[in-house]
C-alpha cells in the first residue's frame, strides 16, 4: 500500500474482484472526469491477481491487496486516502462514469449540504445488450441517453433502463464518511456480504452526521451499470443474505422503509 502524500480535492475509490478488464475500464471512465492537479483514484483488489496489480502499478494507482474476497465493505481500507481529500467518491468496477461527473457531484453537495450526491444510472436489462466491449464509455452513454432509453425508476423486460439510481456511486464530504465509521460502519456485523450497506450508509449519516441529511440524485452526470457483474459471483449462501433482519435490527425498518424516509429518489438539475 502507498502512503497517502497531500490532501486531494476528489477522492474517487472502488474495490475490484479478480476482474482487470472491468478495473482497466472503471479506472478509464474514472480519469477521464477528474482534474489531475485535485484529485485521485484508489483502489482495493479482493483476493489481488497478478494481472491487476500490475496495471495499477504501471499507472501509478494507490491500492490495497487483500488477500480474500470481502466485498464492497473493503473500500474502508482507503479511509488512510480518505482522510487526505475533501469529497470521497464510492463506486464500483462494474460502474462507468460520465466524464462530467466530478465537477457535477461536488457542486451538488455544496449547493445542498448536508446531503450525498449521486449520478443517474443506465442498466441494460437484456443479456445482449452489454455494449461496453465494443466501444468506449462516453459514447454508450451518449447513444443510450439519446436514442433508446426508457425514463423510468424501475426495471423493463428489454432494453436499457436510465434509473433514478440508488446511493451508489455515492460522493459525500469525506470528514462524513470517516465519522460513521466508513462504509461498514466500523465493519458491523450482519452485513459481511454487501448487502443493504447502501440503506445503511444512509441511515448512518442522517443518525450520526445530521438528522437533516438529504440524498440527492443529479440529473446532469449518469453511469453505465453493468449489473451485479461481482455480485454475481459470490457464492449461493453469499449472494442469499439480503441482510434485512440486521436493517431492522440497527434502524428499525427494513429497506423500503429507509427509502421512504430518505426521500429516495430525489432530483436535482
Amino acid at each position: 500500500m502507498r502512503s497517502p502524500s497531500n490532501r486531494c480535492r476528489l477522492l474517487v475509490g472502488f474495490c475490484s474482484w479478480k476482474k482487470p478488464d472491468y478495473l482497466k475500464k472503471c479506472y478509464e471512465a474514472v480519469l477521464e472526469g477528474l482534474d489531475p492537479d485535485k484529485d485521485k483514484v484508489c483502489v482495493v483488489l479482493n483476493d489481488g491477481d497478478e494481472e491487476s496489480c500490475d496495471f495499477l502499478v504501471d499507472n501509478k494507482v494507490n491500492f490495497v491487496r487483500v488477500s480474500d474476497n470481502e466485498g464492497p465493505l473493503a473500500i474502508d481500507y482507503l479511509k488512510p486516502f480518505v482522510e487526505k481529500s475533501e469529497y470521497f467518491l464510492n463506486t464500483n468496477d462494474d460502474m462507468y462514469l460520465s466524464n462530467n461527473y466530478a465537477d457535477d457531484l461536488i457542486r451538488v453537495i455544496d449547493k445542498y449540504y448536508p446531503t450525498t450526491a449521486s449520478v443517474r444510472m443506465v442498466e441494460r436489462t437484456a443479456p445482449d445488450l452489454n455494449y461496453v466491449a465494443e466501444t468506449t464509455i462516453n459514447s454508450i452513454l451518449e447513444i443510450l441517453k439519446e436514442d433508446f432509453v426508457v425514463k423510468c425508476e424501475g426495471y423493463r423486460d428489454t432494453g436499457p433502463v436510465l434509473r433514478v439510481g440508488y446511493n451508489h456511486p455515492i460522493c459525500v464530504k469525506s470528514l462524513d464518511f470517516i465519522k460513521v465509521g466508513g462504509y461498514s460502519g466500523l465493519w458491523r456485523p450482519g452485513f459481511e456480504s454487501g448487502y443493504a450497506r447502501d440503506d445503511a450508509f444512509p441511515m448512518m449519516l442522517k443518525n450520526i452526521v445530521s438528522s437533516d441529511y438529504n440524498f440527492i440524485v443529479s440529473d446532469n452526470s449518469f453511469c453505465y451499470h453493468d449489473i451485479s457483474v461481482s455480485m454475481n459471483r459470490l457464492p449461493p449462501h453469499i449472494k442469499s443474505k439480503s441482510n434485512q433482519d440486521s436493517l431492522v435490527r440497527d434502524f428499525g425498518m427494513n429497506s423500503s422503509g429507509i427509502k421512504r424516509l430518505i426521500k429516495y429518489g430525489s432530483i436535482v438539475t
